[in-house]
C-alpha cells in the first residue's frame, strides 16, 4: 500500500488539505525585483517608497515649472504695446538692441513717484523722436508711424541729450549712412545711450571711434579700431561682481553627485574610457558599448554642446535684465559686448563656474528623469565639453600670437573656434554666435536672418528650454518603458524578456 505522500505525488500533501496556492504573477508597476534598463545597467522596474513618490513628484514640478516658463515667455511676447512709439526701434534709429542696460531708450526706466512708470512716459530721446517724425510727416506727408522710417537722415546730427556726441556718434552710426535693412551702421561696439548724459562719450572717444573722413568710411582703419576694442583688457573687470555665486555651490553639488553615481552604478567610466566597473548588467566583455557607438556617441555631444552655446548666447544677448535668473545670465552676456576680455582678466575658476548654473539644472533634471546607459555617456560628454566651450571663449579673446601652440593646432583643426569666427559675431552682434566650433551656426544664423530674429528672445528662450527638455526625455528609462508598451512588442534588454504581462524571465 502506498503512503500518503506517494498518493499526493510526492508533495507530501494531506489528503484533507488543499494544496498551497502559487502566488499570482506581479502586476504592472507593483514589481519589486530588479531588471537591466534598455540601455543597459540595472534598474529596478517601479520604484517605491518616499524615493519613487519624491521622484514623481519632482518630475510633476519639473514639467509644471517648464509649462510656466513657456507660458510667460510667450504672454510677454504677445502681450499689448500701448506706447506712442513702437516697442522695437530697430527701423527707426539703428543698434537700440545692443544698449547695454537699456531696454528702450525712447522711454523712461523710472519716473519719481512711481514703482513702475507707464509705457508712454517718453524719456527726452523719444521726445525727440516723435518731434521728429511730426516735421516729417507734415512736410512729406503720410502719418506720423510711416515717417519714423524716413527720420533718420535728420535726426541722426542732433543731440537728444545735450552731451556734446550726435546721436549717431552714440548709436555707431557717425557719417549717418545706415539705411535698415540696406546699409549697416559703422559699428555695433562702444554704443552709448543717446538720451542719457550717464552714458556718454568724450570728444576724444568719438574720433578713436569714426572714420577720419566719412567719404570712404571702413576699410583697413575700421579693422584697426575693431581689433582695439575687440582686445582691450580694462582694470575695472577684476572687480566683477558674481549675482549668482548662491546658486553655484548647490549646482556643483548637484553635478558632482550625478557624475559620481553615474561612475560608480552606472558603468560610465569603463563605457566612456574602458576603465572602472561596468554598469550593472552588463557584466560581460561583449556587452560593452563598441567603438563606433562611442564614436556616434562622441559626435552627437559635440554636436549638440556647438548648439546649446549658440542657443544661449542667441538668447541671453537680447534677454531683458529683469527676467528673474535669466536676467542676471543675460546682464553678463551683454556686458561682454561692452567689455569683450573680461573672460580674460577674471580668474579661470570663476570663469568656469558660469557654466555651473546651467550644469547644475541639468543634472537635477537627469537626476530626476533617470537617463539610459547611453545618454548618461551622451550627457557626461555634454558636460565636459561645456567647460571646453568656456574655455575656447576666453582664449579667442587673446591675440593669437599669445596662444597656445595646441589650442591653435585644434582651431586649424576646425576643432575649436576660431578667432576670425568670433570677431565676426562682434562685428555684427547678430550672427556667428556659438562659442565652440561654430559648425551649428550656418542653422541658427539661417532661421536668424530669415525667419525669427535675434530680438525675438521670448521665443529663442522656448527654443532653448526645448532643445534641453527633448533629449532628456528620450533618454529616459520611462520613456523606453513607455515605448515598449505602447508598442505591444516583446523586448530584450541585457539578456532578459520582458513580456507584455511585465513578468520577468531569464533568457
Amino acid at each position: 500500500m502506498r503512503s500518503e505522500r506517494e498518493a499526493s505525488g510526492g508533495r507530501g500533501r494531506s489528503r484533507g488539505r488543499p494544496p498551497r496556492a502559487r502566488a499570482p504573477p506581479p502586476r504592472a508597476g507593483r514589481w519589486r525585483g530588479m531588471a537591466p534598463a534598455a540601455g543597459g545597467g540595472c534598474e529596478p522596474v517601479a520604484l517605491h517608497g518616499s524615493l519613487g513618490r519624491a521622484r514623481a513628484a519632482a518630475r510633476m514640478a519639473g514639467l509644471g515649472a517648464l509649462l510656466c516658463a513657456v507660458g510667460a515667455l510667450q504672454w510677454d511676447a504677445r502681450r499689448q504695446w500701448h506706447g506712442v512709439l513702437p516697442k522695437d526701434l530697430s527701423t527707426v534709429v539703428p543698434n537700440t538692441a545692443h544698449l547695454f542696460g537699456t531696454r528702450n531708450p525712447a522711454y523712461r526706466l523710472s519716473v519719481p513717484g512711481q514703482a513702475s512708470p507707464p509705457s508712454d512716459v517718453l524719456a527726452p530721446f523719444g521726445e525727440a523722436i516723435l518731434t521728429e517724425a511730426l516735421r516729417v510727416s507734415q512736410q512729406e506727408g503720410g502719418t506720423v508711424q510711416d515717417a519714423l522710417g524716413r527720420i533718420w537722415a535728420n535726426f541722426c546730427h542732433g543731440d537728444a541729450d545735450g552731451d556734446g556726441a550726435t546721436n549717431g556718434e552714440e548709436l555707431g552710426d557717425p557719417c549717418c549712412t545706415w539705411v535698415p535693412g540696406v546699409v549697416p551702421p559703422y559699428r555695433v561696439w562702444n554704443i552709448t545711450n543717446p538720451g542719457s548724459r550717464k552714458s556718454m562719450l568724450t570728444r576724444e572717444q568719438v574720433d578713436e571711434l569714426s572714420p577720419s573722413s566719412c567719404e570712404a568710411p571702413g576699410g583697413r582703419e575700421r579693422e584697426e579700431q575693431f581689433a582695439a576694442q575687440y582686445y582691450m583688457r580694462h582694470e575695472s573687470d577684476h572687480l566683477s561682481g558674481d549675482g549668482l555665486r548662491w546658486m553655484k555651490y548647490p549646482c556643483f553639488a548637484a553635478v558632482a553627485a550625478l557624475l559620481a553615481e553615474w561612475a560608480r552604478t552606472g558603468g560610465l567610466l569603463h563605457d566612456l574610457l574602458g576603465v572602472g566597473p561596468r554598469a550593472r548588467g552588463a557584466a560581460r566583455p561583449e556587452e560593452d558599448l563598441g567603438r563606433l557607438e562611442r564614436a556616434v556617441i562622441c559626435a552627437a555631444a559635440y554636436v549638440w554642446t556647438d548648439g546649446v552655446a549658440g542657443l544661449t548666447h542667441l538668447s541671453f544677448d537680447f534677454a531683458p535684465r529683469w527676467y528673474p535668473i535669466v536676467g542676471t545670465v543675460a546682464t553678463g552676456f551683454q556686458f561682454h559686448h561692452v567689455h569683450p576680455t573680461a573672460w580674460v582678466v577674471v580668474p579661470l575658476p570663476v570663469m568656469l563656474s558660469h557654466s555651473l548654473p546651467l550644469l547644475g539644472l541639468l543634472a537635477s533634471a537627469c537626476t530626476v528623469v533617470p537617463q539610459r546607459r547611453r545618454f548618461r555617456a551622451f550627457w557626461s560628454l555634454t558636460m565636459v565639453l561645456c567647460l571646453v566651450t568656456v574655455l575656447t571663449h576666453r582664449w579667442v579673446h587673446t591675440p593669437p600670437d599669445q596662444q597656445y601652440a595646441w589650442f591653435r593646432l585644434l582651431q586649424n583643426m576646425g576643432l575649436l573656434m576660431s578667432h576670425e569666427h568670433h570677431m565676426l559675431h562682434h562685428d555684427s552682434l547678430v550672427t556667428q554666435f556659438s562659442n565652440l566650433s561654430g559648425v551649428t551656426d550656418c542653422i541658427l544664423d539661417y532661421i536668424a536672418t530669415r525667419w525669427l530674429p535675434p530680438t525675438h528672445y521670448q521665443q529663442w528662450l522656448t527654443i532653448t528650454l526645448l532643445y534641453f527638455a527633448v533629449p532628456i526625455t528620450l533618454g529616459s528609462d520611462a520613456f523606453a518603458e513607455a515605448v515598449r508598451r505602447r508598442s505591444g512588442r516583446v523586448s530584450v534588454a541585457g539578456g532578459w524578456l520582458l513580456s507584455e504581462d511585465h513578468s520577468a524571465k531569464v533568457v
